[in-house]
């Protein structure tokens, strides 16, 4: 089973809800465009686990606004941090499909968070790692918080 349609939310997290020492859910807002509603999405598994460590730290990764990738169903299947290079992100956090629970993360180490506001691009090796192993489908513009429509 793979995700069919992802729509993407650029932002930040501004509110985690946790329990049991993980992420439940996140609300999601551009800092600075009132014009753009907040949204509310689940996370589960490691994903949950991965935010939950974030939230709990200061670096510079939990301030950078990186694009949020969620289902119908307002799950979070990915996360990509922008990069210097608009071309590749700095990182990139993904479950493969709906029913995994585990997390891959492309441009590092999984619990080694950005430090630098302007982070380096990953390598062009690990971001064509990223293409392979994460099933591709469509992603569609949300009307209500989304800038582009971006086809992954």
């Amino acid at each position: 089973m793979t995700f069919s349609r992802l729509y993407r939310y650029h932002g930040t997290i501004s509110q985690a809800s946790m329990r049991n020492m993980e992420v439940t859910s996140i609300t999601l807002h551009q800092l600075g465009n009132d014009s753009r509603p907040p949204i509310q999405l689940a996370v589960f598994g490691s994903l949950a686990q991965y935010l939950y460590e974030l939230e709990c730290s200061d670096c510079e990764e939990r301030y950078i606004d990186s694009d949020f990738y969620f289902d119908s169903m307002l799950h979070l299947a990915r996360i990509e941090i922008p990069s210097t290079d608009p071309s590749r992100p700095a990182r990139i956090i993904a479950r493969r499909d709906p029913l995994d629970n585990e997390i891959r993360v492309y441009g590092g180490k999984v619990w080694d968070f950005l430090d630098d506001p302007n982070p380096e691009p990953m390598s062009i090796q690990e971001y064509r790692r990223f293409l392979q192993e994460i099933p591709h489908c469509r992603t569609y513009r949300n009307p209500f918080a989304c800038d582009l429509e971006k086809e992954v």
